[in-house]
C-alpha cells in the first residue's frame, strides 16, 4: 500500500516555500527593531453555526471552532484528530478508519448520546449528524478546511437528518472572485506517512471562479507494516464552480470524489493480561476499496427581506470489501460484501433573516432518500460450501419542516423559539436471507470433529440453500416525529452573556433485516425477520455562559446539561452461534455534564488554554431482557472526564518571520470500553474476572509543534511529536469467558513525528 508521493505540487510547494527563506537570507540587520503585530488580545471568532454569520462569543450555544490551518499543521488529517480534545466529545479508535464507511458520524458521540447498536446491514443513522459544505455527510471534510465548528445539544430546528446529540460542521473555502490564489500541504512523517494537498483558485471573468482541491494520504499499519489492518490510502479531489452575477445572487456548483484503500488482516490484538496488550500476526486478507462520488449545487439569492437558500445534493458509494473471519484451527469463512446500491439524495430549502434584522428567523423545507441494497455472501473454507446470504433492500425517505425565530425583549435580552416536523417512511420489504441446510453436515454425515467439522473439504455440502421472505407488509413502517426549542438569553455586559434553554431531539426509528427463529426455543426453526427499531427521544436542558474579560484578554465559556434519553436500543443475539436468535433490548438512559473552554491572552506572544468535560452517562430502570445482557449502569466507552492544556509562545525573528512553539496535553479517566453481562447462578464471579479486561485505566497524551512562518504568512514549516511519551493504551476492548480470556483490543497509536511544509501563492 505504500506509495512515494511525487507530484507537481511537491515542486510548487517546496519552491514557494524556499523563496521567502532565500529573500530573508539576504537581509541585513539583526532585526531588533521588529515588533508584533498582532494584538495582545483574544480576536473575534466568526461561525456559522445557526445558519448566519455572527460571533461565536455572541452565540447563545455550547460551540466549540477549530483553525483548518492549525489542524493541517499540527499533522492532523482525520475527523478523529480533529475532535480529540474537543470536551463533551468522544471519538472512539475503535470505530474510526477501521473500515469502508458510509456512515461517517456513527463513531462521533457527543455528551454520551450514542447510537443503537444495530445489525449486520443496518444502515441506521448516527446521533451526530456531520456536514460539509452544507451537505449532510458530505465528503472532503479532511482537507483544504476553512473552520470546523461543533455544536453540542439538538439541533433539529436549524439541521436536516438527525441532529440529536450534536452537529459537527466543516466549511472548506470557497471559489473567490477576482483573485488567483494557490495552496499547498507536504507531510511526512512516521510510519511511511506521506500527504500533500493543495488547491488552487481560478477567476474566469468578472463573475465566475473555480477552486480545484486534491488530497493524497497513505500511512502503513502502526503494528503490522504496509498491507495490514489499520494501513490506509485515501486520494480525493474537490472542484466548485462559482458563478455570481451580482452581490444578491451566486450560484455554486461542486462534484467530490474520494477513493480509500484500506488494510485487513496481518497484526490483531489481544490481551495476555487486563492491561498487557498482545499484538499477534495473523494471516492476511484481501485490502478494502472504496469509492464515494458527491454532486451538489447552492443557490443563495438575497431577497431584499431575507435570504433564500437552496441546496441539493446526491452522494453514492461502492465498496469492494472481500473479508475472511478466522476462528483456526476450528473454521474459517471468507465473507463478500457487496454494496450494489447506497446512494444519499437530499435537499434542502430555506429563507433567512438578514443579518441586521431586529427579528432573527429561519425557516425551512427537508427531503431525504436513501435507496440501499446490501448483499452479504458467505462461503465456509477450504470445501467452498454455502453458509448464508442475507439480502437487505431498503429505501429510506424522509420529509421535514423546521424553523426558529430570535425576538428581542428590550436592548439585552432575546427569546428563541423553534420546532420541526418530520415524517419517515421506511421499506425494506424485500429483502430476504438465504441459508444452506447442508450446514453442519459433510455429505450428510453429522458434525463429528475431526472427521467432519468446518475445516473439512466436503463441510456444508452439498449445497441445499432455501431462501426466506419476509411477510406481506413486515418491512414497511411510516412515523412522525416532532422536536422544540426553547431559549432565553441576555446580556449581562457587553462581553459577557448567559443563557439557558430546553429542546429535544430524535433518532428516527428504522427496520432490520435479520435471521431469527419462528420458535426461538428450537435453533431449527429458521426464518427472516424486520426488527423495529422504534425512535429515540431526548429531551434536552442546558445552561450556558460565555464571556471576556480584561480587554479581551480572557475568554471563559462554560455550559452544563441534562438528559433524558428514552429509549436507548440495543441489538442482542440470544443464541450465538450458527442458528442466532436476535431481539431489540430498550432501556431508558440519563446524561448529565458540563464543558469548560478557557483561553489565556497573556501576552501577544503567549497564549494559554484550558478546557475540561464531564460526562456521566447511565442506563435508569434497565428493563429486564435489557439488565440480563447488560451489567453495567454507566453507558459503556463514553470518557466521564477529560481535561485539557495548550500553551503557544510566538518567537520574533529577523525579517518579520516567527517561531511558534506549542505544547498540548490531553488527561483521559478511566472507562469501560464495552458492556459485559451480569453474573447469574451458572457464572458467579464472571463479571469481576472479565471487567478488568474491558476498562481502560486513565491516561495523559502530550503533543509538540514548532513552525517557522515566513513574513506575510506565505510560507510555514512545522515539526511535531504526537504521543510525546509514546503511552499506548488499549481501546474498543471486549472479554468473554474462556480459559484463557477470549479478548479483542484496539491499540491506540503510538509517537508519531512528523514535519508539514505549508506555502501560498
Amino acid at each position: 500500500m505504500r506509495r512515494e508521493i511525487f507530484h507537481p505540487g511537491v515542486v510548487v510547494t517546496a519552491f514557494a516555500c524556499a523563496a521567502p527563506f532565500l529573500a530573508q537570507a539576504q537581509t541585513t540587520g539583526s532585526g531588533a527593531g521588529s515588533t508584533a503585530s498582532d494584538s495582545d488580545s483574544l480576536q473575534e471568532v466568526i461561525v456559522t453555526a445557526e445558519r448566519r454569520t455572527a460571533d461565536a462569543q455572541k452565540t447563545a450555544l455550547s460551540v466549540s471552532v477549530r483553525d483548518g490551518d492549525t489542524l493541517a499543521a499540527e499533522g492532523k488529517s482525520s475527523l478523529a484528530q480533529y475532535l480529540e480534545d474537543v470536551p463533551g466529545v468522544t471519538v472512539p479508535a475503535a470505530l474510526i478508519g477501521t473500515g469502508p464507511n458510509d456512515n461517517p458520524g456513527g463513531g462521533v458521540v457527543i455528551r454520551g448520546v450514542t447510537p443503537a447498536v444495530g445489525l449486520p446491514g443496518d444502515s441506521s443513522v448516527a446521533t451526530t449528524a456531520l456536514y460539509t459544505d452544507g451537505v449532510y455527510q458530505g465528503l472532503g471534510g479532511d482537507y483544504d478546511v476553512g473552520q470546523l465548528e461543533v455544536l453540542r445539544g439538538p439541533q433539529g430546528t436549524l439541521y436536516g437528518r438527525s441532529a440529536t446529540s450534536g452537529v459537527v460542521v466543516t466549511n472548506t473555502h470557497d471559489p473567490v472572485l477576482d483573485q488567483w490564489h494557490a495552496s499547498g500541504t507536504l507531510e511526512y512523517g512516521s510510519y511511511a506517512l506521506q500527504h500533500l494537498s493543495g488547491a488552487v483558485n481560478v477567476p474566469i471573468g468578472d463573475q465566475f471562479a473555480l477552486r480545484v482541491s486534491g488530497n493524497v494520504l497513505s500511512q502503513d499499519s502502526y503494528w503490522g507494516g504496509g498491507s495490514h489492518a489499520g494501513a490506509h490510502q485515501t486520494d480525493e479531489g474537490r472542484a466548485k464552480l462559482l458563478y455570481q452575477p451580482s452581490d444578491n445572487l451566486s450560484l455554486l456548483l461542486g462534484f467530490a470524489v474520494q477513493g480509500d484503500i484500506i488494510g485487513q488482516g496481518g497484526p490483531s490484538g489481544s490481551l495476555s493480561a487486563p492491561d498487557t496488550i498482545l499484538i499477534t500476526q495473523g494471516p492476511t486478507a484481501p485490502a478494502v476499496t472504496d469509492v464515494f462520488r458527491q454532486y451538489w449545487a447552492q443557490l443563495n439569492w438575497n431577497l431584499g427581506f431575507g435570504t433564500l437558500t437552496y441546496l441539493p445534493a446526491l452522494r453514492t458509494y461502492d465498496s469492494d470489501s472481500p473479508s475472511v473471519l478466522n476462528a483456526l484451527p476450528f473454521f474459517e469463512q471468507q465473507i463478500d460484501n457487496d454494496y450494489r446500491k447506497d446512494q444519499i439524495h437530499t435537499e434542502e430549502l430555506r429563507l433567512a433573516s438578514e443579518p441586521s434584522s431586529r427579528i432573527s428567523w429561519i425557516g425551512g423545507a427537508w427531503f431525504y432518500n436513501r435507496d440501499y441494497d446490501y448483499d452479504e455472501t458467505v462461503i465456509w473454507e477450504p470445501s467452498g460450501g454455502f453458509s448464508h446470504e442475507p439480502h437487505i433492500i431498503k429505501t429510506t425517505t424522509n420529509v421535514a419542516l423546521f424553523g426558529e425565530t430570535t425576538i428581542p425583549i428590550g436592548d439585552t435580552m432575546r427569546v428563541t423559539a423553534g420546532a420541526r416536523f418530520d415524517r419517515t417512511h421506511t421499506n425494506s420489504q424485500q429483502s430476504t436471507y438465504t441459508f444452506n441446510f447442508s450446514e453442519g453436515f459433510c455429505n450428510g454425515a453429522p458434525f463429528n470433529p475431526p472427521a467432519c467439522s468446518p475445516t473439512s473439504p466436503d463441510w456444508a455440502l452439498p449445497n441445499n440453500l432455501f431462501t426466506y421472505y419476509l411477510p406481506a407488509g413486515a418491512g414497511v413502517r411510516t412515523q412522525n416525529n416532532f422536536t422544540y426549542k426553547l431559549r432565553l438569553e441576555k446580556d449581562l455586559t457587553p462581553s459577557n452573556l448567559m443563557y439557558v434553554m430546553a429542546s429535544s431531539g430524535f433518532l428516527p426509528g428504522d427496520l432490520a433485516v435479520a435471521q431469527s427463529r419462528a420458535v426461538p426455543s428450537d435453533p431449527n426453526s429458521l426464518t427472516i425477520t424486520a426488527f423495529n427499531y422504534d425512535p429515540e427521544t431526548l429531551h434536552s436542558y442546558e445552561v450556558g455562559s460565555k464571556n471576556r474579560f480584561d480587554d479581551n484578554k480572557i475568554q471563559f465559556n462554560m455550559a452544563a446539561y441534562y438528559y433524558d434519553y428514552s429509549g436507548y436500543q440495543q441489538t442482542i443475539n440470544l443464541s450465538p452461534g450458527m442458528a442466532p436468535y436476535f431481539v431489540v433490548a430498550t432501556t431508558p438512559a440519563r446524561m448529565l455534564g458540563a464543558e469548560v473552554e478557557s483561553v489565556l491572552q497573556l501576552t501577544a506572544s503567549d497564549q494559554l488554554g484550558v478546557s475540561a468535560g464531564y460526562t456521566h452517562a447511565r442506563y435508569v430502570d434497565k428493563p429486564e431482557l435489557f439488565a440480563a445482557n447488560v451489567a453495567q449502569d454507566t453507558i459503556p466507552g463514553i470518557t466521564p472526564f477529560t481535561m485539557q492544556g495548550r500553551y503557544d509562545h510566538r518567537f520574533l525573528l529577523p525579517a518579520g518571520s516567527t517561531l511558534n512553539l506549542g505544547a498540548d496535553a490531553l488527561y483521559t479517566s478511566n472507562v469501560d470500553e464495552s458492556a459485559l453481562p451480569p453474573d447469574t447462578p451458572a457464572t458467579a464471579g464472571q463479571f469481576d474476572q472479565l471487567e478488568p479486561y474491558v476498562a481502560s485505566g486513565g491516561h495523559v497524551i502530550g503533543n509538540l509543534h514548532l513552525t517557522w512562518a515566513a513574513a506575510g504568512g506565505k510560507c510555514s514549516v512545522t515539526g511535531y511529536v504526537r504521543n510525546v511519551s509514546n503511552s499506548v493504551y488499549k481501546t474498543g476492548a471486549t472479554a468473554s469467558a474462556g480459559n484463557p480470556v477470549n479478548t479483542t483490543v484496539t491499540p491506540s497509536a503510538p509517537r508519531i513525528f512528523g514535519i508539514v511544509v505549508q506555502a501560498g501563492l
